[in-house]
């Protein structure tokens, strides 16, 4: 897959997106880029389309890809009075469940967003829960560190996910956030973002998610 946009990247979406030539165009040229380097799919990151004009345009963005035989995801944030209808016929739903308070990715909350965007209507299999592979601080200036960094800095346990006003997902917490995704039917797990883990298995958050789906949740 390819993945366009992102929070600050996203600024040359609604130009194209309300406006049916630079649409058509755009749609065009993504599925030949795709079929070129022979990619299954397009995820689309844009944070946030505000007007219905924009909405509009997003749909049929995604869509036009999607009728190409294209497989198309979304990130989105589940803000609790966000509309789902230009998203309902993606393929898969990336959760961005990170920055979502102090403690800004527990489980509890994690729960708490799948939940809500099955409320919306969307199947357990087209969600995919967004981890972070980051940590933010719980008191100003709420600044961000990689996981590996905090691994360097600190060498925590696996059950650790806070230290020195750092709040992270710690292995356990990842592993019980796969465990959870596993055991219900979700589609899956998204990870922001995979250069912040380390580069030692007996630490890495992506192995703890290995470790999990692959038979470690007994």
């Amino acid at each position: 897959h390819i993945s366009l946009g992102g929070y600050g990247r996203s600024e040359g979406f609604s130009e194209v997106c309300t406006n049916p030539t630079l649409l058509a165009a755009f749609i065009d040229s993504l599925v030949q880029f795709a079929n070129n380097y022979d990619l299954d799919g397009i995820d689309f990151d844009w944070e946030f389309p505000e007007t219905a004009a924009e909405l509009a345009g997003y749909q049929a963005l995604m869509e036009g890809v999607r009728d190409q035989g294209i497989i198309t995801s979304v990130a989105l944030y589940p803000y609790s009075d966000l509309d789902p209808t230009p998203y309902m016929n993606v393929d898969r739903v990336h959760i961005m469940s990170y920055n979502r308070g102090i403690q800004h990715s527990t489980f509890e909350t994690a729960v708490a967003d799948l939940d809500l965007f099955e409320s919306y209507g969307f199947p357990p299999e087209k969600l995919i829960l967004g981890v972070p592979f980051y940590g933010r601080q719980t008191i100003d200036p709420w600044g961000y560190s990689t996981y590996g960094q905090i691994v360097g800095w600190y060498s925590p346990g696996p059950e650790v996910d806070e230290i020195d006003n750092i709040s992270f997902n710690g292995a356990n917490t990842i592993r019980e956030k796969s465990c959870y995704v596993t055991a219900n039917g979700y589609g899956g797990i998204m990870i922001w973002e995979l250069a912040q883990d380390t580069t030692d298995l007996n630490t890495s958050l992506l192995q703890a998610i290995y470790a999990a789906v692959g038979g470690g949740c007994e």
